[in-house]
């Protein structure tokens, strides 16, 4: 479809300037997100320190929320709009593509490139700033605290990057690989349920459910089992989210006590929220940005894989040998084609056809004769080998199954053209809807259902008939519209819409209704492909040919001649003419009753769902169903065991803040100690201290050994736990999303065939109707909790001598 070397840059310039205006005014958030992501107490050094702490987090709250609205806005306005013209590009390109290509490719994939794969450009957008504004913010924190804390505090830093970089790098990477692999499976399972809803009917026919329903069971586990790695991925990379700012803490408290340095809280606390600033800089917006680049460069490859997959130029052959002459619809000239490029076998063979403006073209023939494969070369679906096939003019078709969407009558009439009352009330009578539309409460503007549901198989033809006359064009190719109704709305079709509306358009009807060949200015037969007979109904009768092998008759399934000849009334006058007319009579009386069993039960289905209408109002959710999703992952004894592990971390990340604040007293103490000792002077700042509840007797303290192994052993367990918990966490996710989906497939499978004709059968309309995932709701809910339980801990062993409290506040 599009040049590969060029189609990734034109892709992401769309997307990600898609936004217009909006990713402009964007940047300069942007660039103020740097010093706003070091705090605001990076100015008190400069300012009054009251001032500081009293406007800071007022200005940084108000500045947040206008930093944080804009990088979405951006992400949202190309979605909108990048990805809109992406999106509008693949659909189109699709309609475009080769038959071979798109049978390869299937509908799954397509559906999965516009609603998975487009998605992740937005959430690019939102991150993409993150990529040069994190860096900026860490070396503005990495001056600060080498002001604070030199040597020392540079280690702490130091250990965050290289604990961060390499393993971010290597999850990125992995997370590209896992993503490639399970948009295959995913594919392939969307491409799988689709084939099983569209085909039911079939399943239900010959009790195919349970080797279906394995089917999809193993196209799940394949899918599982890439998901499984990148959710354990994504739990390592969350426990080191955890661990990062307090291992880097843990650094800079050992480098500064083996430097001979002083523990105090000032400067401890200050260190604390240097570095959740730096870790959070690091690793939530940093990583993320790169997680989701590579993932969408992933996506960026798959639409880059779809939209340069060959397309089948339907203007080919216009542009080879031009216009038709003058007064000519339709020229044909020695034309052969077939379906699939590689096969050898031509459906249609030296077709040689010219159909001049405003004649009426009847083809007929046996089924498989090649009628319908002739209008998709009109079309242009149909790959030319050789010789050309014009179309001069606007097309419009009426196909051989009437095809309408889950919408109101008139929308399906309409179909996205400009609506004219006069022109819609004039194909609705041509068309015989009239009465129709009399026996709905809402007229035209009842809904249809899914697939027509609503509608008899003669109410759908007629449809679909109206919405190809609705549509002004040059020629008209109608692809047996009269066999799905009865005869005398048949004659009313043939009389008012095709013979008398459309009288001045160029028209070619496929037919087995014979007994209105004779309106006809060009009768086609065709069999095995090729032309047989051309000429006036008169040429033909005049003719001596074998009609009823030409015409696929069947001599034994006949009745008698004089018995056709009395059924078919209308034709009655050539009964005596030639016997062209008798096997023409022959043929039509078998039509009609192929299709009335055909007619009466989708009269009958028609007349039993007519008044149903869809309702889109989602169902409330109990409470109750957020403990049944997690029942269907694990037993009791595994949800309690996973519980405890997040407690467990909680506890291990409280227990590292407390040790910190015990710690950091115990240094000042034993520094006040040390300093009595020296100094005889200080008795009165000694006798204020000591009636600190803070500070503990000599003989209480503990050592800087036992304090240091004390505080690593918590790190340590924090870590281990942090990786377990998360691990559990999406095990227990998994297994509940595997166990809900073979459910949902079971009870599909099991239903009733009635559903599928009241319910959409596409899986993105199934998708909107499922609510967002428990587990992202649970991330959000509890994700101010360790914050607050945090905040405790450390208030409960800070008094108000030592530093400065709304210092305390940013550590969160």
């Amino acid at each position: 479809m599009v040049e590969a070397d060029t189609l990734r840059t034109v892709v992401v310039v769309v997307l990600l300037v898609g936004g217009g205006p909006t990713s402009n005014w964007c940047i300069a958030p942007g660039l103020c997100g740097a010093p706003l992501r070091t705090r605001y107490w990076w100015l008190a050094p400069y300012v009054d320190k009251e001032l500081c702490y009293t406007v800071g987090p007022l200005g940084e709250g108000d500045f947040s929320a206008v930093h944080q609205l804009a990088f979405p806005s951006v992400g949202y306005q190309s979605r909108c709009l990048g990805g809109h013209k992406v999106g509008r590009r693949i659909v189109l390109g699709s309609l475009r593509l080769s038959r071979d290509i798109f049978v390869g490719t299937g509908s799954g994939k397509i559906m999965n490139i516009i609603s998975s794969d487009l998605a992740r450009f937005d959430i690019v957008c939102y991150y993409m700033n993150s990529i040069w504004v994190s860096p900026l913010s860490v070396l503005i924190l990495l001056y600060l605290v080498w002001i604070e804390a030199g040597l020392a505090g540079g280690l702490g830093v130091l250990s965050v990057i290289l604990f961060l970089v390499p393993t971010q790098a290597y999850f990125c990477k992995r997370s590209s690989t896992y993503r490639r692999q399970t948009a295959l499976r995913t594919d392939a399972r969307l491409g799988l349920m689709n084939e099983v809803i569209t085909g039911m009917k079939i399943i239900k026919m010959y009790a195919w459910e349970k080797p279906y329903s394995k089917l999809i069971g193993n196209a799940r586990k394949a899918e599982i089992v890439e998901l499984r790695k990148m959710s354990y991925m994504r739990g390592m990379f969350m426990a080191l989210n955890i661990c990062s700012s307090r291992t880097a803490l843990c650094v800079t408290m050992i480098s500064t006590v083996l430097l001979g340095g002083i523990l105090s809280a000032d400067k401890v606390f200050v260190f604390a929220s240097y570095f959740n600033t730096i870790c959070l800089n690091m690793t939530a917006p940093f990583v993320r940005a790169f997680a989701e680049l590579a993932e969408a460069s992933v996506s960026l490859t798959r639409i880059e894989d779809f939209m340069i997959q060959e397309e089948f130029l339907k203007d080919k052959q216009a542009q080879d040998f031009g216009p038709p002459p003058l007064g000519t619809a339709v020229l044909i000239n020695k034309m052969v084609a077939r379906w699939k490029d590689s096969s050898t076998d031509n459906t249609l063979k030296d077709i040689c056809m010219r159909v001049k403006r405003g004649k009426l073209v009847a083809v007929i023939g046996p089924i498989g004769s090649g009628k319908s494969s002739l209008m998709e070369a009109m079309l242009g679906e149909l790959s030319v080998t050789s010789g050309s096939c014009v179309v001069n003019g606007k097309i419009s078709y009426a196909c051989q199954e009437p095809w309408v969407f889950g919408s109101t009558i008139r929308q399906n009439i309409v179909f996205g053209s400009t609506f004219n009352k006069t022109r819609y009330d004039e194909v609705l009578r041509v068309c015989a809807l009239l009465p129709d539309l009399e026996q709905f409460p809402q007229r035209d503007l009842t809904l249809v259902g899914e697939r027509g549901s609503s509608l008899s198989g003669g109410q759908k033809a007629r449809v679909n008939l109206a919405r190809a006359v609705y549509n002004d064009a040059d020629v008209y190719l109608l692809d047996d519209p009269l066999s799905a109704v009865d005869t005398h709305v048949g004659k009313h079709l043939f009389d008012e819409c095709i013979n008398s509306y459309l009288k001045h358009k160029t028209r070619i009807l496929v037919t087995h209704q014979l007994q209105y060949l004779k309106d006809a200015d060009t009768i086609i037969i065709l069999n095995n492909g090729k032309i047989e007979l051309e000429g006036t109904f008169e040429e033909l009768m005049c003719s001596n040919i074998d009609y009823a092998r030409l015409l696929g008759v069947d001599e034994s399934l006949v009745v008698g001649e004089e018995s056709c000849e009395e059924d078919l009334g209308e034709i009655h006058q050539f009964r005596k003419v030639s016997r062209l007319m008798r096997e023409l009579s022959r043929m039509s009386i078998m039509s009609k009753l192929s299709n009335k069993s055909v007619l009466m039960e989708e009269e009958d289905l028609g007349i039993t769902q007519r008044k149903r209408r869809r309702s889109s109002i989602y169902p409330k959710v109990e409470r109750s169903l957020l403990l049944d999703y997690f029942r269907c992952g694990a037993n009791i004894t595994v949800l309690t065991i996973t519980a405890a592990l997040f407690f467990l971390t909680q506890a291990a990340c409280s227990g590292a803040d407390y040790w910190t604040s015990y710690w950091t007293a115990q240094e000042e103490t034993r520094h006040y100690h040390h300093f009595t000792n020296n100094y005889s002077g200080v008795e009165a700042n000694d006798s204020s201290l000591q009636e600190s509840n803070f500070i503990l007797e000599r003989d209480d303290l503990y050592s800087t050994e036992f304090c240091l192994y004390m505080y690593l052993g918590i790190i340590l367990i924090l870590f281990v736990a942090s990786i377990v918990r998360s691990l559990a966490f999406y095990e227990v996710c998994m297994h509940s999303s595997n166990n809900i989906h073979d459910a949902m497939v079971s009870s599909i499978l099991r239903t009733e065939i009635r559903f599928f004709d009241v319910n959409p059968s596409d899986v993105s309309a199934a998708v909107r109707s499922v609510p967002p995932s428990p587990g992202r709701g649970l991330r959000i809910s509890g994700s101010s909790f360790p914050s607050r339980w945090r905040a405790l801990c450390i208030k409960k062993n800070i008094p108000e001598d030592f530093g400065y409290s709304p210092k305390i506040g940013s550590i969160m």
